[in-house]
């Protein structure tokens, strides 16, 4: 019987660009175990490989036979039966030693659908049809260069007239702002000739350090690697213009997927690999071993483009006994990576592995216990361990150990048999007499609930929201207070708070039925029916999903996209244990559990909505919108596969929370509001609203549901918010704590104790801020003696009896508490942190801003000068913030969150200001601040659905009329600026000129026709749009003449959108939309028939139009558009000098109570 641990010794191969002699580490560390290896410092040692690769294999140093041979006649025993089904007796993975001189060739690994092709086509070349992603471990300082540059940056280096040539077209404006044209760019600095590629370094290098700007870098680097490989290698262009240049520290670690384009510098690394040998070569080698330009571009995907993705966390391992072991996670099944350094004397235990691992010591020395025997250990010792092996390591003076581990896919979950007819029938006679000894008659269609008694002692237990399989085990019981009992089962949970449950709920102890499981259900059988299909829209074939999953590949990808662009801001998602869950299922899509396949999907959707269009059909090859349609079906076939309105499956409760936040853009204010409310009392049925410690639940299960509570929580208000209801959660039923200012690595299943929490911010930093302004108001509502139910309501009660000096001071107290609390650790060049700053101080300013709102006052001629100061600084300040949010590089991945928080009313007021007042101070700079704004927001022009967005255009080109006016009339040579038409307005033009021709064809106004704001002829400040304002014959004929004097202009609007909410299903957004006719009314017009514009039209030319523009602003009219835009905002109420109204009051409170989640940054970072 073979040895379950084989001492091991290598050898090294002699590429060019490796270290000389002794200088390599790789040949050091091999001459320390390999007797028959003497290093010769004239040679070049450049990687030493200790997996069973046949180009490089190991051997046994006792015997000396071929390790791979050894696994052969020892398969099930060495490798495991599981693994070698699925790799045969082979190592899955290749961990190598990389001592690196000069860079390495520029190359890519292909995907496993292109290494398939490939193989297939050259075997010759392509050895194997595996695809090869890899990871590098730091042992020195190590450069590399990594993925493609963010598309700005190249933009900026694009505009040197250096490398313009390689540009598609040399015509002035080329944006590098997709995928598909950096690949021109590459391609054709590819095939740049060499007098072509000699002269473009020769002026790159010409160029100052001023104008490179944060590329200044390329000076240095450039005669280095002109010094390797020549001045007319062309990857010298390709990586110092279009790559990432990354330095990191030992200890560090990258990740590079397949198809990902890098090279390596210099440095000594441990690099792990999957078990393949395909590589594209295209520079930094002589041309003869280049590969095809076209083949390379081809198989380009794009998958890096910000500089810290490819950087792995180390995360404390779950195979490490005394937490001395951390572990890197590449998104791949075949690997991990754990890495153990430890102190003189000091031990650490690794827990048995389900599959192979090589392990080798980089530096110090100790002893090895493992298999029954002991090893010494030193520099350079190697050993091959067994899979099911537990590994026990001493320190002599220091020690560090490197090792490569398989992952083994979980098996899918087996379903559970069916009850029988006759035991079902059983046990329902049963239950039916409980109930009767209860004096509860079975047959009765009602039941009065009452308070419910207090529980037994739980058992203990040790759950995972994200586990998947386990084995079954006894269902646990834990106690609340006098109010409830939670039942816990397999990662499931139902809570119950009435005496009827109660009572029975002492035989379902016993009872494998405690809690309902949507797995049980066969396939073939018909779903029972719990409505999910209704509230969702019917979906075809609700049963056939396997088809809508990408492939494995794709999984992967939109994980990691998932990780880096959403998890960040939501949080309900425990990253280590998930991320072995989501690889495991990839094995076996037919067959995992619904709650896990809803998250998925939902995990898909969340992703593609968080990408660019570009950007989607780079990576994926297809439209964003056709990907967003099939992973958005998925999620609604596989939440109604789980039968998700009566789930007690934590994972799909989960899935939908992911999923609303995904569609929450598309969904209409009430369809989100009720939908919202669906998960909020899923969460409730589970016990979610109260804290797991006073549940008695393990740590780990009660963070991640203070997590998810919180979440839905801030969802459930800002939906509630929208629709104009009230907030759902009040404050008096639910007590579920703050989440803990922790990392996901701080936390795993079976942790016995909470998470130390951090005082420097952590992972959590962006929820955590949200949630700060909710915990800061209910303190302040205690101190007050306030108790409403409703926070809202309390917040407003509490609000309406303060002047507007009072609630600056609260204003105050809240920024003095979030710098101390959290700001003032946040570092700018951290993009999760700088987004807190972001979020954090442009909170205050918002809710500053509302409570000056100048709808306090009767007219705005009552406006103080020094209040419309501040109200025009705060305003402008607001839109520079959002600006500088879209500018910044490292906030891009965030953009779907910053869009969704865009302030309305600051830019509605500095348009409206600009319109009356056109000349003053900073009022020709903020032009160039409106014109940003639509730049980062071309919806506002192209999307001409939403009436407010035809309003907002309608103010701009007021506005615009107005500043044209100023300067006609300006003397020449006077001050005023001359600004020509910026090309928003232009453009706005254009869309008025061609929808004006086709108005005035019609003979008479339709229905559809409404006018975008109300003429200033009509506006006046805080008066009803109907009192006292007698309406043209255009606006009596827009609507019937009944429903004009029987309803208020929100009366009809809510009417009419009720009416619409009935005849479709919850789960699409309307296909009409409401508009604003003159009267103020709503009327829902078609998307593709009848004129949306004004049947009055106007000469571009024509300055009698302006006329009226000095009249007050109507924020009653803006307040019901901004309604119809599923917008926050208050209806204008009697105006007071000191405070505001009730409503406006309570709008304040409520952002106040979710955190006021309108990301905008006050500063610009350097």
């Amino acid at each position: 019987m073979a040895e379950s641990v084989i001492p091991l010794k290598c050898t090294c191969n002699n590429y060019p660009w490796g270290k000389k002699g002794k200088e390599s580490l790789a040949a050091r560390l091999c001459s320390r175990t390999n007797p028959d290896f003497q290093i010769d410092d004239s040679k070049e040692y450049s990687e030493m490989w200790f997996g069973t690769y046949p180009e490089l294999p190991s051997y046994s140093l006792k015997t000396g036979q071929d390790l791979q041979q050894i696994l052969n006649e020892h398969k099930d025993a060495l490798i495991g039966k599981k693994v070698c089904d699925k790799f045969g007796a082979d190592l899955p993975f290749l961990p190598k030693i990389l001592s690196i001189a000069k860079a390495l060739p520029l190359q890519i690994h292909p995907d496993k659908r292109l290494s398939e092709k490939l193989h297939k086509e050259d075997p010759d070349k392509f050895s194997d049809p595996n695809h090869k992603p890899e990871i590098a471990v730091a042992l020195s300082k190590f450069e590399a260069f990594v993925g493609f540059k963010p598309h700005a940056e190249v933009q900026e280096l694009m505009q040197l007239e250096a490398l313009a040539r390689f540009l598609p077209t040399r015509a002035d404006g080329v944006d590098v702002s997709d995928d598909e044209l950096l690949r021109q760019i590459t391609t054709n600095m590819l095939k740049a000739d060499e007098e072509t590629v000699e002269s473009t370094m020769k002026e790159l290098q010409a160029t100052s350090k001023g104008e490179l700007g944060r590329h200044a870098y390329i000076l240095d680097l450039a005669p280095r690697l002109q010094d390797q490989y020549g001045v007319t290698d062309n990857g010298n262009l390709v990586a110092l213009v279009c790559m990432n240049y990354l330095v990191l520290d030992a200890g560090a670690a990258i990740y590079i997927p397949a198809d990902g384009i890098h090279a390596y510098l210099s440095g000594d690394i441990v690099e792990c690999m999957a078990r393949s040998n395909n590589v594209i070569n295209t520079g930094f080698c002589p041309r003869a071993d280049r590969d095809s330009v076209d083949l390379f571009a081809r198989s380009l995907t794009f998958k890096q483009h910000d500089p810290n993705e490819p950087i792995l966390d180390r995360r404390r391992s779950e195979k490490s006994g005394n937490g001395k072991t951390v572990e890197f996670n590449p998104p791949m099944s075949e690997f991990n990576m754990l890495v153990t350094e430890l102190s003189g004397g000091e031990r650490e235990k690794n827990k048995p592995i389900d599959g192979p691992s090589t392990l080798i010591v980089t530096s110090g020395s100790g002893k090895l216990n493992a298999g029954g025997q002991e090893y010494d250990l030193q520099e350079g010792s190697i050993f091959f361990v067994g899979q099911g092996v537990e590994v026990d390591y001493s320190a002599g003076d220091k020690l560090a150990v490197y090792r490569a581990i398989f992952r083994i896919p979980a098996p899918p979950r087996r379903r559970k048999r069916k009850s029988t007819e006759e035991t079902i029938q059983a046990r329902l006679r049963h239950y039916e007499i409980l109930l009767r000894e209860q004096g509860i008659d079975p047959a009765s269609p009602t039941h009065a609930p009452s308070k419910t008694e207090t529980t037994s002692t739980p058992e203990d237990g040790d759950q995972c929201d994200t586990v998947v399989s386990k084995p079954k085990e006894p269902v646990n019981w834990a106690p609340g207070s006098a109010e409830g009992k939670l039942i816990v089962d397999q990662g499931r949970s139902r809570f119950i708070e009435n005496k009827l449950w109660v009572t029975v709920s002492e035989e379902l102890h016993h009872s494998k039925d405690a809690i309902p499981d949507s797995e049980t259900e066969d396939e073939l059988e018909t779903p029972a029916e719990d409505g999910a299909d209704f509230v969702l829209g019917m979906t075809s074939s609700p049963n056939q999903t396997v088809n809508l999953h990408p492939s494995t590949d794709h999984i992967l990808r939109l994980w990691q996209l998932f990780l880096t662009n959403v998890n960040p801001l939501v949080k309900i998602i425990h990253q280590p244990s998930m991320q072995r869950v989501i690889e495991d299922a990839t094995s076996d899509l037919g067959h995992i559990p619904r709650g896990l396949e809803a998250l998925m999907f939902s995990i898909y959707a969340a992703a593609i909505h968080s990408m660019r269009d570009g950007e989607c059909l780079a990576t994926f090859g297809e439209a964003r919108s056709t990907l967003q349609s099939r992973y958005r079906l998925g999620v609604r076939r596989s939440l109604t596969r789980a039968h998700f309105m009566g789930s007690s499956d934590i994972l799909v409760l989960q899935a939908l929370v992911i999923y609303l936040l995904a569609v929450r853009q598309e969904l209409d204010a009430r369809t989100l509001w009720t939908l919202a409310g669906v998960s909020s009392r899923m969460a409730q049925g589970m016990g979610v609203h109260r804290d797991g410690a006073v549940l008695g639940l393990p740590p780990f299960e009660t963070e991640m549901r203070r997590r998810l509570w919180w979440q839905i929580n801030l969802l459930d208000f800002k939906a509630a918010e929208l629709s104009g209801f009230g907030g759902f959660n009040s404050m008096r039923w639910w007590n579920t704590k703050t989440p803990s200012n922790v990392n996901d690595a701080d936390m795993w299943p079976g942790m016995q104790e909470p998470p130390v929490e951090h005082v420097r911010p952590t992972e959590m930093v962006i929820c955590l801020l949200h949630y700060e302004m909710g915990g800061f108001w209910r303190k302040k509502l205690t101190q007050a003696g306030i108790a409403e139910e409703d926070l809202s309501r309390a917040m407003t009660h509490w609000v309406t009896t303060k002047t507007v000096a009072e609630k600056d001071v609260f204003v105050d107290e809240f920024q003095a508490n979030l710098e101390e609390r959290i700001l003032r650790y946040c570092d700018p060049s951290v993009p999760l942190e700088m987004m807190a700053l972001i979020i954090g101080r442009m909170m205050c300013k918002s809710v500053r801003f509302m409570a000056h709102h100048p709808r306090r006052y009767v007219s705005e001629k009552d406006i103080p000068e020094s209040e419309r100061h501040f109200l025009w600084a705060t305003s402008m300040a607001i839109i520079e913030g959002d600006n500088l949010a879209h500018s910044h590089r490292s906030l891009q991945r965030f953009q779907w969150h910053i869009d969704h928080g865009f302030q309305w009313h600051a830019f509605i007021y500095v348009l409206g200001e600009l319109a009356a007042r056109p000349v003053g101070e900073g009022k020709d700079e903020s032009w160039a601040q409106i014109e940003d704004v639509h730049k980062n927001h071309p919806n506002f022009i192209s999307d001409r659905r939403k009436p407010l967005h035809l309003a907002i255009g309608n103010l701009c080109l007021k506005a615009w009329r107005a500043r044209e006016k100023a300067q006609a009339e300006s003397p020449s040579g006077g001050t005023l600026a001359r600004l020509n038409p910026p090309q928003f307005i232009i453009q706005l033009r254009k869309q008025w000129e061609a929808k004006a021709m086709n108005s005035t064809k019609l003979s008479q106004p339709g229905p559809s026709q409404f006018n975008l704001v109300p003429q200033a002829k009509d506006m006046k400040l805080n008066e009803a749009p109907n009192q006292s304002q007698p309406r043209s014959q255009s606006q009596s004929q827009s609507r019937p003449q009944s429903e004009s004097q029987s309803q208020s202009p929100l009366q009809s609007h809510a009417a009419q959108q009720q009416q619409q909410q009935q005849q479709q299903s919850l789960a699409t957004s309307h296909q009409q939309q409401p508009h604003l006719t003159n009267s103020g009314s709503a009327a829902f017009t078609g998307t593709s028939t009848g004129s949306t514009f004004p049947t009055t039209t106007y000469s571009p030319n024509d300055f009698s139009v302006m006329d009226d523009l000095a009249m007050d602003m109507d924020w009653q009219r803006w307040d019901t558009l901004l309604n119809d835009f599923e917008m926050p905002v208050p209806a204008a109420g009697q105006p007071s000098a000191e405070a505001m109204n009730p409503a406006q009051l309570q709008f304040l409170g409520q952002y106040g109570q979710q955190g006021y989640s309108w990301p905008l940054p006050a500063y610009r970072a350097q």
